[in-house]
Parts: C-alpha cells; structure tokens; sequence
C-alpha cells in the first residue's frame, strides 16, 4: 500500500459528536494536563470550523476518503528508576486535492520537566502515476525538539507489489546538523488496513 493511501486512511475527525471528541481526547491523553487538552480540542473544533468526534478508521475505509481532515495523536512514556514522564501531544490539518497532500501539524513534547512547542509542514506532491514525493519542514524554539528539522524521499512503485524509496532527514540543534539518508525496498503482502 502507498504512502498516500495510508496517509488517506489516518483517523480522522468529521462533524458529529462534540462531547465524544472530548471523551476520546480525555481517554487518550490523561496523563497531559487537562488545560492543555482542552486547548487541542478547541483549537480542533475551530480548525474544522463544525462539532467534531472522533471517527474510527475501520468503519470508514471502503468510502471515499475525504479532502480534508483532522487528526490527533498523544504518546504517553514511562520509565523506571525514578525518571519523569514524556508527554506528546500532536494536531494536524490536511488537505488532499489532485497534485497530492498537504498537512500542517502543531507538536507538544513534555520531557526532562520542559515543555515545548514544534511547528512543522509535509507535503506529499504526486510525480506520477506510481511515483510520489516526501517533504518535510519543521521549526521549534524549544529545547525539546531540533531547532530546525527537514526531511525529503521519493517514492516509487514497482512491479508485483514492491516499493523501493531513496530520501534524506536532518535535525538541527544547536551544533553542527545531523544527517541521515535513508531508503528502503518493500514488498506489500496483503492489505492490512
């Protein structure tokens, strides 16, 4: 399965339910303050611009996916020996038209008792009928993510269910980048989605 198929089949939110949004928030992300849930979920109700609930992606992936969505995530890591908590806390914005798909995605990270935010963009252009494009561009002012982080893969299909891709991933903190290059090559064995 490509990329931007499973990027179509994310959970979604659509209108419906608002005080179920809320619930599945509450439920998803305890351990995160509740000030800060609240905010996730109005700034998702906004966003939408209608009541939202949450949509579970199983019932819908026959249908058509939509053009547009929100999606939210939440992490939630332990650790023994005394270590504090990390906290994630992630909502995104995508849009999907013909030249491909297009997500804005606001990041919160707890970790090491420091708090911050992370602002990023990927963009999923399509170059062909069984070639696509991963771009990334990330920005934070926070110590608990790369002041700068940008990633690029292209993707292409082959013949009998296979996938090969080629790309980069670099981070910036405050000294010199890391790089990293990536590829792969895959083979698809059944449609788990």
């Amino acid at each position: 399965m490509s990329a931007a198929r499973r990027l179509r089949n994310f959970p979604r939110v659509r209108a419906a339910r608002p005080a179920a949004m809320f619930r599945h928030m509450q439920n998803c992300i305890r351990p995160v303050p509740r000030a800060l849930a609240a905010s996730l979920a109005l700034l998702t109700l906004l966003a939408a611009g209608a009541p939202l609930a949450a949509q579970d992606t199983a019932a819908h992936s026959s249908g058509p996916a939509p053009r547009r969505w929100v999606g939210i995530d939440a992490a939630y890591t332990s650790f023994s020996g005394g270590y504090d908590a990390w906290q994630f806390v992630s909502v995104s914005l995508a849009n999907r038209s013909a030249w491909g798909t297009a997500i804005g995605r606001v990041n919160y990270a707890n970790r090491y008792a420091t708090g911050g935010l992370q602002v990023e963009g990927d963009l999923y252009p399509r170059l062909g009928p069984s070639t696509y494009l991963y771009l990334n561009l990330g920005y934070s002012g926070s110590s608990v993510f790369p002041q700068w982080r940008s990633g690029a893969e292209l993707f292409q299909s082959l013949p009998d269910a296979w996938e090969a891709s080629a790309g980069y991933r670099q981070l910036r903190f405050n000294g010199a980048p890391v790089t990293l290059l990536t590829g792969a090559v895959g083979k698809y064995a059944g449609n788990y989605w």
